[in-house]
């Protein structure tokens, strides 16, 4: 069987003869044009007398087949595609050429996985069928290609959320990033303002960022803030009031008012009001006192 090669040569099929005048058996070489499609084919010989021998002179007939020429696969060496690139043509970068030759053969290529797919990290191994134009004088072929997917450089942004006096230098941020759409990250970044007074625009210090989730290990964090700036407002306490009641004695004055509140524990922060507290009226009864001026 000879196999189509595309090249600009005829092929050559070798045929045996043997030769009853001497006995032997000789090898003859068959040019075969191009422009023949692959399939099964006849040659008859006919034998040519020599050296004045012209007696017995005859011919036979011979086949061949002439096969299909698959085509071989190729992808340069390439660097890693970058996590979150999707499969296709371009990024493979696959040519098919006739075997032995740097002639090109037209097609199809389809992958498995196929295109459009996110591969994770790491290496994978991807299956690629190639279907050429010319089925008349081509097979289809396929092969395994590795593919080095290495990870996306995670750029993370931050803004301060401002919050209310507490008395603690703890500070929120929100976080942004550009993961993969679709994909699920956690994000932590611990955070401190610079101490716990109430200000604007105080300095947030932002330590150490870290990923986690399922899809973490398909990044790394690159470019990372580690400050940014948020306010803290001060705390709104209430403040409340506890009478001691008293004897009738015409006097609407209430005595021995104490005052609580909702401070942050440990803080010193004096409540007072200006005096004094008074009941709605003189008279005996449950009453309503009025703390003014706290």
């Amino acid at each position: 069987v000879t196999v189509f090669d595309g090249t600009n040569h005829d092929q050559i099929v070798s045929s045996a003869i043997f030769n009853a005048y001497n006995g032997t058996t000789n090898w003859v070489e068959h040019h075969i044009p191009l422009s023949l499609s692959p399939g099964t084919y006849t040659l008859r010989l006919q034998a040519e007398g020599d050296r004045g021998v012209s007696a017995g002179l005859g011919s036979c007939l011979d086949t061949f087949s002439l096969g299909k020429a698959t085509p071989s696969i190729s992808r340069p060496d390439t660097n890693c595609i970058v996590y979150g690139t999707l499969l296709s043509d371009a990024e493979l970068d696959l040519t098919s050429y006739q075997s032995g030759t740097s002639v090109i053969v037209p097609g199809i290529f389809s992958y498995n996985p196929p295109a459009g797919t996110k591969l994770p990290v790491g290496t994978n191994t991807l299956t690629v069928s190639f279907t050429p134009t010319d089925t008349t004088n081509y097979t289809s072929a396929s092969t395994n290609f590795t593919i080095c997917v290495s990870p996306k450089c995670l750029t993370v942004s931050a803004t301060g959320e401002d919050k209310p006096y507490d008395g603690s230098i703890f500070a929120t941020v929100n976080l942004f990033d550009d993961r993969v759409l679709g994909d699920v990250l956690d994000i932590d970044a611990p955070s401190l303002f610079s101490d716990k007074h109430v200000g604007p625009n105080k300095n947030v210090a932002i330590y150490g960022i870290t990923i986690s989730g399922p899809d973490a290990n398909n990044y790394v964090v690159c470019n990372a803030p580690t400050n940014t700036t948020a306010a803290i407002f001060p705390k709104i306490i209430t403040v409340s009031a506890a009478a001691q009641d008293k004897v009738y004695d015409r006097l609407t004055a209430a005595t021995n008012v104490t005052l609580s509140d909702d401070k942050v524990i440990g803080d010193d922060v004096q409540d007072q009001y200006i005096p004094p507290a008074t009941f709605a009226d003189k008279n005996v009864g449950a009453k309503t006192v009025t703390v003014r001026g706290v």
